[in-house]
């Protein structure tokens, strides 16, 4: 099995862990950032990115980008960005990154081998999640305080259409058989139920909503399934995409918060739980649950 790479943004660290072994290797993302000549209180590592050879952290906190090599998590270089960074993806030609920086109302774009500034793009309020489509020609935003979706030329960035999703977005996630944008809202309080918008990028239009369970984030999607953290109530919602409907409710401790979904197996990070855990897609049980550093908000499989 591959080794799970777990954001620990309570105490600032990566964890590197072995399911088979258990075994965990512990990055201290705060020693590597005061390189950056900032003084700060807490660095907050908050969501990663791959491109196989190498990992990438966004650091909301101190306002940063760390990249780390991949089979070892040796530091490669960290570099500041705008205010309050949240989520990191990388370009479908794998040259750049594309970090949303939520209090600075913007994309941030970094060379990838460098970390260098390139430009920034104006988005919407707080843009909390970017995700290029599969074939790179769109580039989908969710701006979490102007409540909605925007679309984005692939190559140059600029503005092909703006959706209106009503409460906050939180994370977004992409439905290959029928080309579809998956995103979870919630509530502008946060805490209230939220759903699931579906917009067809083919139609070009919003085309369904759907009933979510309390406070909607994470979301991975395994073929005609989409498994979506309900953070609120301590469960995961098993969509099947195909209809679409809800077809089960799976308890998962007390704050699931990020998925990620691979092969037939469901991971899921619980911030108040401060574990991993992951799940088989056929059966819905847990196959295991490591312990994480404290809240524990992004991982991946590599």
């Amino acid at each position: 099995m591959k080794r799970l790479w777990v954001a620990n943004m309570g105490e600032d660290t990566l964890w590197r862990i072995d399911p088979e072994s258990q075994k965990t290797k512990r990055i201290d993302i705060a020693a590597i950032n005061r390189g950056l000549g900032r003084s700060v209180p807490a660095v907050g590592p908050c969501h990663l990115a791959t491109d196989g050879e190498s990992l990438f952290c966004v650091n909301a906190f101190d306002e940063s980008v760390t990249a780390l090599s991949a089979e070892e998590g040796e530091i490669l270089g960290a570099k500041s960005v705008a205010a309050h960074p949240v989520h990191v993806t990388l370009s479908p030609c794998g040259t750049y990154l594309v970090v949303c920086c939520g209090d600075a109302n913007c994309l941030y774009i970094l060379d990838k081998a460098t970390l260098k500034p390139m430009f920034s793009v104006p988005v919407g309020l707080y843009p909390c999640c970017a995700l290029f489509t599969p074939d790179g020609s769109m580039l989908v935003v969710a701006n979490a305080d102007s409540r909605d979706v925007m679309l984005l030329d692939g190559e140059d960035l600029h503005l092909l259409g703006i959706f209106q999703v009503d409460g906050a977005p939180q994370c977004m996630a992409f439905y290959q058989k029928r080309g579809e944008i998956l995103v979870s809202v919630t509530g502008v309080d946060y805490e209230g139920s939220g759903w699931m918008d579906f917009i067809s990028l083919g139609e070009g239009r919003k085309i369904a909503r759907m009933p979510m369970g309390v406070a909607p984030g994470g979301i991975g999607v395994l073929q005609n399934e989409a498994w979506v953290a309900n953070t609120g109530s301590g469960r995961l919602s098993v969509l099947s995409l195909e209809e679409p409907a809800v077809v089960d409710l799976v308890p998962a401790g007390s704050m699931p918060w990020h998925v990620w979904a691979e092969g037939d197996t469901v991971f899921v990070t619980d911030l108040e739980d401060e574990t991993v855990t992951a799940f088989s897609a056929e059966t819905r049980q847990p196959l295991f649950s490591l312990p994480t550093g404290k809240e524990p908000s992004d991982l991946l499989l590599l």
